[in-house]
């Protein structure tokens, strides 16, 4: 699905990533987990054709990724919602320019992802009359109205409360399970990560330090000590303190 192969990045003389080589295979979810200035970012605008890598390729299905395209599309901590335009008219703007989708195809798409993302009665309203964490559900709906064979999501929940977050969270796997979507995350957030996906990627100065597989059904429970065993495993691989993990409640 989507094959890293030895990506570097350099601004100036600073390495930013340092040969990084990954496989994502299709309809699994990707979680790319690291401290502030580690990479995270530039890697997941590289496999989205916004940024050009120094040396190395992605390949999205066999096509080497030179360009933004539909096939990966990407969602940031601001929602990008034009404030003139309904929950519906937000949705449809990507297909607005789909020459292959008759108006009633594009109709029924539009219904089915404003469904799927449990949006249907706000159809009509605007931006500014959505919580943060509807507006994200537009964003959502948006992105996979282009049906899109990998989403890369940079911190997408970032900035919302944790009630809101936990069930964004709790959507985007009942989205991606019903969708078969592939997916890539950038998070600061260890729990997120854990509860997310099925691997976690840990990136330290530019290179991949660990690889964790989380073994765990979805959905999955914080309070199983499975999960806990998974916090501690990279708790350990950051080097905090048993005090900075007692403060973050572990």
């Amino acid at each position: 699905m989507i094959k890293i192969n030895g990506v570097t990045k350099v601004y100036d003389t600073h390495h930013i990533l340092k040969g990084i080589s990954l496989e994502v295979t299709k309809g699994e979810i990707i979680a790319i987990l690291g401290k502030s200035g580690c990479g995270k970012s530039t890697l997941l605008k590289i496999v989205g054709g916004f940024e050009t890598s120094s040396t190395g390729e992605v390949i999205v299905n066999d096509v080497a990724v030179t360009e933004p395209t539909k096939k990966c599309i990407m969602l940031m901590q601001s929602y990008g919602l034009l404030p003139w335009r309904s929950v519906e008219k937000n949705i449809s703007l990507p297909l607005e320019q789909h020459t292959a989708l008759t108006v009633e195809q594009q109709q029924q798409r539009i219904a089915h992802y404003m469904q799927l993302v449990q949006l249907t009665p706000y159809a009509t309203h605007y931006p500014h009359q959505l919580s943060g964490g509807m507006q994200q559900r537009v964003a959502i709906a948006r992105a996979l109205a282009l049906q899109p064979e990998a989403i890369l999501l940079d911190e997408p929940f970032a900035a919302l409360d944790t009630f809101t977050r936990y069930f964004l969270q709790d959507e985007l796997i009942k989205i991606q399970q019903q969708e078969s979507t592939t997916i890539m995350l950038v998070t600061h957030d260890i729990d997120e990560a854990i509860y997310l996906a099925d691997k976690i990627i840990i990136l330290a100065e530019g290179e991949i330090a660990k690889e964790i597989t989380i073994a765990l059904p979805k959905p999955r429970d914080r309070s199983n000590a499975d999960f806990q065993h998974y916090r501690e495993v990279i708790f350990t691989e950051f080097e905090l303190t048993q005090q900075q993990m007692i403060d973050y409640q572990i």
